[in-house]
């Protein structure tokens, strides 16, 4: 299967919800090993990961809150519901790439503390900590611009460009099990797909290229 066919073949999804912890903010530096030279980079931030780049994640926020309607629908909780909410900024050789909120059941929050996420990335943490296999997802791939806060964030000038991508990720019984915003500097990162065209009796069309 294809590194993007993951996520990208897959469309909309359900909502959220969360249960009260103790309010914690802080940064944690999560890094993992060595060395990469473009400055434009593609694929998952696992794919990034495991070709042995150093990066580095700040922690902004980590709490239980409200979630925001269309959270709370995608993630399939009612209107009291309480969710995880994380939000992080990804550094690769000290510059920052992404700006990212992710919103976590609360029932699988409250298994997951600030400290796991200095080690592993938030989708690891959740299928080591909480026991879930996460077996599909639903993502969305658009542009935004970048307002004030989420420009001093990403170092760029407020209105710059910003590659956006919501995504849900579902474990084995169908459940959504995270609600992912990613911000990414349009400057430091894209995606690549590589398609084969095929032609059959009935019509022709464009297939993913499997690696």
């Amino acid at each position: 299967m294809p590194r993007l066919k993951y996520f990208l073949d897959l469309i909309s999804v359900p909502s959220l919800i969360l249960s009260l912890k103790p309010r914690q903010h802080g940064n944690f530096a999560a890094e993992s090993p060595v060395h990469f030279e473009p400055t434009k980079l593609t694929g998952m931030i696992e794919d990034i990961l495991a070709i042995g780049m150093k990066t580095r994640t700040r922690i902004l926020n980590f709490d239980f809150v409200h979630p925001p309607k269309k959270v709370r629908e995608h993630l399939g909780l009612n209107e009291d519901a309480k969710v995880l909410r994380i939000a992080r900024i990804r550094l690769i050789k000290g510059q920052p790439i992404s700006y990212t909120i992710s919103y976590i059941p609360s029932d699988l929050g409250a298994k997951i503390s600030i400290k796991d996420l200095a080690v592993q990335p938030l989708m690891n943490v959740l299928e080591d900590k909480c026991k879930i296999k996460i077996v599909k997802g639903s993502q969305i791939i658009g542009a935004t611009l970048a307002d004030s806060r989420v420009a001093s964030f990403l170092e760029v000038i407020t209105g710059s460009p910003l590659l956006k991508i919501e995504r849900v990720a579902f474990d084995t019984r169908n459940r959504p099990v995270e609600y992912i915003l990613i911000l990414y500097r349009s400057d430091r990162y894209h995606f690549n797909v590589d398609f084969i065209r095929k032609r059959s009796e009935s019509r022709d069309r464009w297939d993913y290229i499997n690696p």
